[in-house]
């Protein structure tokens, strides 16, 4: 048997620790809260740009697309950003009748702005 084999033959349970697993409640509430965050910017990033291109292209397709079509998609922009707002309270613990679900609002209330002024 190698000597290497021969030493972790001999370690107990007790001496390996799982990483995943908090030493301390302080640590794990500082674990969780760090996993919410990073899910919180994914969310944030992924249904943003979503956002983003659908505003976008009301905006610079303003001249050459049906007023319908241009207030369909600054609505389908208010809906995305409703949506990962929601999901972000979610992951947050929160309720949804929070008052912070109405920021989902701003990128439908920018886009009409500028494809409508």
């Amino acid at each position: 048997m190698p000597d290497g084999a021969r030493e972790l033959s001999h370690r107990s349970a007790s001496d390996m620790t799982d990483a995943h697993i908090p030493r301390s409640p302080e640590e794990g509430r500082s674990l969780d809260r760090v996993q919410r965050v990073l899910a919180s910017v994914i969310i944030t990033i992924v249904l943003g740009i979503h956002s983003a291109a659908v505003g976008l292209y009301a905006v610079f397709n303003r001249t050459t697309i049906a007023r319908s079509d241009a207030i369909g998609l600054c609505t389908l922009t208010g809906v995305i950003g409703l949506i990962s707002t929601a999901i972000i309270l979610k992951v947050n613990r929160r309720r949804l009748s929070n008052p912070l679900v109405l920021l989902g609002l701003v990128p439908m209330a920018i886009c009409s702005y500028l494809t409508f002024h």
